[in-house]
């Protein structure tokens, strides 16, 4: 479990991180602030993040509220010697998942890390069943769609589901390509969709018939291809979507990022801000056309309301 310890404090964050890395968790840097604290998250996102309340500047509970609206997926929980009347309701409202009071002993701190490892196996075993039946009818849909009008037959090879905890964690910072999307209608739903660039000459050579020349940064028309075949996934995800739910869900026009991994997903979270409530999906597709191999990622993030009425 990857851990990020905030606290301004280096004393008190040092003890903190010690003792977690002593049960075996990775505990990553420390941040002192508010703003080095999302400058760690989008570095690389973690799976919780344990925040002091008093800080300077913005405190605690400012961002634990930034936190769950930029990585859903993240858990956060409060370590603070701080007790005043309706402190934890507040943390719980903004979405934190409880408070370890310093100070603490090593038994304290194994019993509230035990309970954060079954709220992550809670949250990533909840309808995984169903978001992959859904993420298999929809890449069925894709491939029959890319059938129609590619120069090649596509096959699928692979498919991953991760929900929430992993969910928003690309796989180290390799160079990719993002495309955005927003979905105006009932309830809340945003997607990424990320390509590798070494992939865009498979994906040319099977969907045009011939592939592009291989460039250091991909060009306008990879861009438009990328944002083409991206159109055409996530379409398809919005059409069961919505058959499921029975909403008329709207894509907007799609949007091209290039970058870093890890850059795109901070991006993608940054730019559209989300909820506690919030569930986060990636599907993982490895597709298969002619000689070669091409992998590329559907990120989901739906809002509560639209959730309720999909699984």
């Amino acid at each position: 479990m990857k851990i990020l310890v905030v606290d301004d404090n280096l004393l008190a964050a040092g003890i903190l991180k010690t003792a977690l890395e002593s049960q075996g968790h990775e505990a990553m840097e420390t941040a002192q602030d508010y703003d080095a604290a999302l400058a760690a998250c989008r570095r690389v996102v973690p799976d919780l993040a344990f925040v002091d309340l008093v800080m300077p500047g913005r405190d605690g509970l400012e961002l634990i509220g930034a936190l769950r609206r930029e990585f859903p997926s993240v858990l956060v929980a409060v370590a603070s010697a701080v007790e005043q009347a309706g402190v934890d309701d507040r943390i719980r409202e903004l979405g934190g998942i409880g408070i370890l009071r310093k100070p603490f002993s090593m038994a304290e701190l194994r019993a509230f890390m035990d309970s954060v490892t079954k709220e992550m196996k809670k949250n990533a075993n909840i309808g995984t069943d169903a978001w992959r039946g859904l993420a298999e009818e929809a890449v069925a849909r894709s491939i029959a769609k890319l059938a129609r009008i590619s120069s090649g037959k596509w096959t699928l090879k692979d498919i991953e589901v991760a929900v929430s905890a992993g969910a928003l964690r690309p796989d180290g910072d390799q160079d990719g390509a993002g495309v955005i999307f927003t979905v105006s209608g009932p309830g809340s739903l945003r997607s990424l969709i990320t390509f590798r660039p070494g992939d865009v000459e498979v994906i040319s050579r099977c969907f045009l018939g011939y592939s592009f020349v291989k460039m250091s940064a991909m060009n306008k028309a990879e861009e438009l291809l990328i944002s083409e075949v991206g159109n055409i996934l996530f379409n398809s995800f919005l059409s069961v979507i919505s058959a499921r739910t029975g909403e008329m869900l709207l894509p907007s026009v799609p949007r091209c990022i290039q970058g870093g991994l890890d850059f795109i997903t901070g991006t993608f979270g940054e730019s559209l801000p989300s909820a506690p409530a919030d569930t986060a999906v990636r599907v993982t597709l490895t597709l298969s056309c002619r000689d070669g191999e091409a992998e590329c990622s559907v990120l989901l993030v739906m809002g509560e309301e639209l959730r309720a009425g999909l699984v």
